[in-house]
């Protein structure tokens, strides 16, 4: 009878022992970052003032046609191809805005929108979520920058 309250008092503890091991040591691998929260680090030579934490304003959003409260996937270069096509085939299955600003406006009005959302000079897009936060920053003519886009869509729309 002994042996076996220790037997149940184990196999009732030791779930409790493993999430609590894992609460406190493990590291979620499915956490997408949402970047200028503490400061803004400006690449380029953007002359705009930024607000802690960042929110890509409103205004902004709306004038480039994204709609109110979806995630929105800004690309400001010419995308063509496999990534195109990837792309706007998982954006068709969702709830969320593509905008391809290279074919929307001249160069100095891209510049102008690059810097409004902070996007570093090795990016050509960004992914901005239903909270005007960034998210992420990708080089969509690479297939692994267009796949990580694409996992971390699905992340934020299991993650709301």
């Amino acid at each position: 009878m002994k042996r076996k309250n220790i037997f149940l008092s184990i196999a009732l503890l030791l779930p409790v022992l493993v999430f609590v091991f894992l609460k406190f040591f493990g590291k979620n691998k499915f956490d997408i970052p949402v970047f200028h929260q503490d400061r803004v680090e400006v690449s380029g030579n953007c002359d705009q003032t930024y607000s802690v934490p960042y929110l890509v304003p409103n205004e902004t959003l709306l004038a480039l046609h994204a709609i109110d409260g979806d995630p929105t996937v800004v690309v400001f270069s010419d995308l063509q191809g496999e990534a195109k096509t990837r792309l706007e085939n998982e954006i068709a299955s969702k709830k969320m805005n593509l905008i391809l600003a290279h074919g929307l406006m001249n160069q100095q009005e891209l510049q102008r929108l690059m810097c409004i959302f902070v996007v570093p000079s090795n990016s050509n897009a960004v992914l901005v979520d239903d909270y005007r936060r960034i998210r992420g920053y990708y080089r969509l003519d690479s297939r692994d920058e267009t796949d990580r886009l694409l996992v971390e869509l699905k992340i934020l729309f299991n993650e709301y």
